[in-house]
């Protein structure tokens, strides 16, 4: 809610300290106060209702006419009884070790994941995260759980702030005469945030590729700790299993510096175990 000076500009006959400009002062911060707590509000209300297993399976009719088709080109897991489950197992190469691990990932429909390495065991349920003892940790699970195409259209069909920013935006500055691309459609959206039970508001850039419509890019400001960081995860070498499609390599950047990078070996969709 945006107030301009002019909006309550009140005549020459009314002097800085008068009652009736004090009462116009407290209304429009009630006002203000009002909007932010009922935004809040809702922000928490439509995260624990994705995270905790309190929805039906995604409508898309909730989404707008491009998501649709974006929504198509992911495939119907989020949409479709029997497909709750996306295992997928690969490697995990921390870059400023230069480390590499097996991993195991299991995202359970609308929003638990499970995450195995040789080392530990960590649990998410879209509230609490247990099995984690390091930062290193916490960001591994962020990414696994919140910069994901499923976290997003969840997201869209539960009214997350959005804003639509357009299509065919380039990666440069728009000057360069032989860019052949990517081009994308790029959505700002105000995600909620917990890992810890404590709740945090994060904008994003989710950049779906304009071509093929696949998530490839989300762009936004780490605040996990007092430093901020600009961060993006790259999703890319998508592959076709089962009709649903999956990124075969997931890379994360803080700074401009790499910190880890998955690389997907395998993915299975199925059904919960009964």
């Amino acid at each position: 809610m945006v107030i301009h000076k002019s909006t309550f500009s009140v005549g020459s006959s009314h002097c800085i300290g008068s009652p009736l400009r004090r009462l116009v002062r407290a209304a429009v911060l009630c006002m203000v106060i009002l909007h932010g707590v009922c935004w809040t509000f809702e922000l928490e209300l439509a995260a624990r209702t994705i995270a905790t297993g309190q929805t039906e399976y995604l409508k898309r009719t909730r989404l707008r006419s491009r998501l649709r088709e974006a929504l198509t080109v992911l495939g119907d897991r989020l949409e479709t009884p029997g497909r709750e489950l996306v295992t997928v197992t690969g490697t995990l190469t921390w870059a400023p070790q230069g480390k590499s691990v097996t991993f195991e990932a299991v995202w359970e429909f609308p929003g638990r994941l499970h995450l195995e390495t040789p080392q530990e065991v960590l649990d998410f349920d879209g509230q609490t995260l247990t099995g984690a003892a390091t930062p290193s940790d916490q960001v591994l699970v962020e990414t696994f759980f919140y910069q994901t195409a499923e976290h997003f259209f969840l997201g869209q069909a539960h009214g997350l702030p959005t804003r639509f920013l357009g299509s065919r935006f380039r990666l440069d500055d728009g000057q360069g005469k032989n860019y052949s691309g990517p081009y994308y459609d790029i959505y700002q959206v105000i995600d909620p945030v917990s890992l810890d039970g404590q709740l945090r508001m994060e904008p994003k850039l989710y950049y779906l590729n304009s071509d093929t419509l696949l998530l490839e890019r989300v762009r936004y400001q780490s605040n996990r700790d007092s430093t901020r960081k600009d961060a993006e995860v790259q999703l890319d070498r998508w592959q076709r299993i089962n009709n649903q499609s999956i990124p075969g390599r997931i890379v994360l950047t803080e700074n401009g510096q790499v910190l880890f990078t998955v690389t997907i070996d395998s993915a299975v969709i199925g059904p919960l175990a009964q």
